[in-house]
This record gives C-alpha cells, sequence and structure tokens, in this order.
C-alpha cells in the first residue's frame, strides 16, 4: 500500500447505488420520449442492457458501461432519429439528468467519510464517469466531497472515454503522479481495461454478487463493494492476485 498515491473510482455502480440512483429516472425519461407507449420504452431499455420490468441492469449492457452518448444513440436510432435530433436527445438527456439526479442519488455509503479515510492514508481520490460532467458534478456537490475529490471528470470533460487511457492519464497530470502509483476501482469492463490500458499498479473490481464475478474476470483484485476498500488496502498482501476478496 505505501507504493500508492491515488486511487481513481468509477461513479455509478461503484461509489453510488445504480438501480437506487438510476431507475426512476431513466424510466421516466423514457417514457416522456416515447410518449407513454410501454412497448417502446421497454425495446428501448432492452436495446441499452435494462429490463424495465425487474429493473435488471445487465452488467455489459450499455447503461452500466457506455456514455450517454451511446445511450441515447441507440435510443435515437430506434426512434428513427436523424443525426441532428440524436445530438439534441443526447444534449436534452443530459439537462435533465444533471437537473434530476441530485434527488436520486444514492451513495453506498458516506463518500465524505470514505474519501477522508483514505486521504489520511496519504491517497488522492479522483472519479471518472461515463456519465456527463454536470452530471457528475451535480452528484458531487449533492454528496459534500466536491472539496475532497477535486479531480472529477466525465465522457464529455476532454479526457476521452473508458476504456482508452485518457481519464487515467489526466488524474495523474492533474496530481503528479505516475500511473503504476494508482488504483482503478470500477463495477464494469470497462474500468477494469481502461486501468490496465494506463499501465496502473492494479485493479479492483466491484461485485455484490460472487456469482457474477466473471464480467469482471480481468481484475486484479474483487470486492463486494467499497466499504471494504479501506479493509482491504491495509491488508493487501494477504490476497492473491484475482481474489474475490471478503
Amino acid at each position: 500500500m505505501d507504493s500508492i498515491k491515488g486511487i481513481l473510482f468509477d461513479k455509478d455502480g461503484t461509489l453510488i447505488d445504480f438501480e437506487k440512483s438510476w431507475y426512476t429516472l431513466l424510466r421516466g425519461f423514457v417514457i416522456e420520449l416515447t410518449d407513454g407507449d410501454m412497448d417502446k420504452s421497454s425495446e428501448m431499455f432492452s436495446r441499452t442492457g435494462a429490463d424495465l420490468q425487474t429493473r435488471k441492469f445487465f452488467s455489459d449492457g450499455l447503461l452500466k458501461m457506455g456514455s450517454n452518448q451511446e445511450i441515447t444513440a441507440i435510443w435515437g436510432e430506434f426512434l428513427g432519429f436523424n443525426a441532428f435530433k440524436r445530438a439534441q436527445l443526447e444534449r436534452a438527456f443530459n439537462a435533465v439528468v444533471s437537473k434530476k439526479i441530485p434527488q436520486y442519488v444514492h451513495p453506498i455509503t458516506c463518500l465524505k467519510s470514505l474519501f477522508k479515510e483514505l486521504y489520511d492514508m496519504g491517497i488522492t481520490s479522483g472519479i471518472a464517469t461515463m456519465d456527463s460532467k454536470h452530471s457528475l458534478e451535480a452528484s458531487v456537490q449533492k454528496l459534500g466531497i466536491q472539496d475532497i475529490c477535486t479531480y472529477r471528470v466525465g465522457y464529455d470533460s476532454g479526457y476521452g472515454k473508458k476504456p482508452k487511457s485518457g481519464m487515467v492519464n489526466g488524474f495523474c497530470q492533474a496530481h503528479n503522479m505516475q500511473p503504476d502509483e494508482i488504483v482503478i476501482v470500477g463495477d464494469s469492463a470497462h474500468d477494469i481495461h481502461m486501468g490496465k490500458n494506463a499501465g496502473v499498479k492494479y485493479t479492483i473490481g466491484i461485485v455484490p454478487n460472487k456469482s457474477e464475478k466473471h464480467h469482471l474476470q480481468g481484475a486484479d483484485f474483487t470486492l463486494p463493494d467499497v466499504t471494504h476498500l479501506v479493509a482491504f488496502l491495509k491488508n493487501e498482501r494477504q490476497y492473491p492476485k484475482h481474489a474475490y476478496a471478503f
């Protein structure tokens, strides 16, 4: 742990509960977009990796892994939108999410306490998400972590998208660190691949259900959630690579 200077976290599904934070917001947006057509709404959910009826979000779906741009492009294509209208849809979606996410965002734990504990261990925290930068800022402000987590980037912040390494490189530059001094923590394959592409020290996959560990098989370690992170860091040497700790 002595060589770890920074941890770059994914947001949705890692720091905040995905279903509790997103289902109602996404359902409302899609149903309004289809003028209440539930068949179309269900199909739009399905095409981006979720089940409208069961509230299930699939680990390899766009809603869990993709950017807002990629998600709205699929929705727009399904609705027969041209490129101009798809771009309008992306902007509209980002505006609605940025406005409404503060009332829905549901942290996995007290993030201010988590980041403070990491800071006291000499570790700087950052957030890299495929959500928009404005939605990220709205969430950060609501959660009260803006002062202790200063590196915060979305898919539209200018660092590229996951799984490319740009977001990691930006984190390193912002805090004068090398990739092999930081750790990536995330719940999607894109997070893990981003870390590998950047050459980070190691990657930690978040897998609440051990039976679903296969979708993050490339992760160096996996944890059920971030509440176990500090204890893991303090005892990391006792865990073999690819272990499901705790």
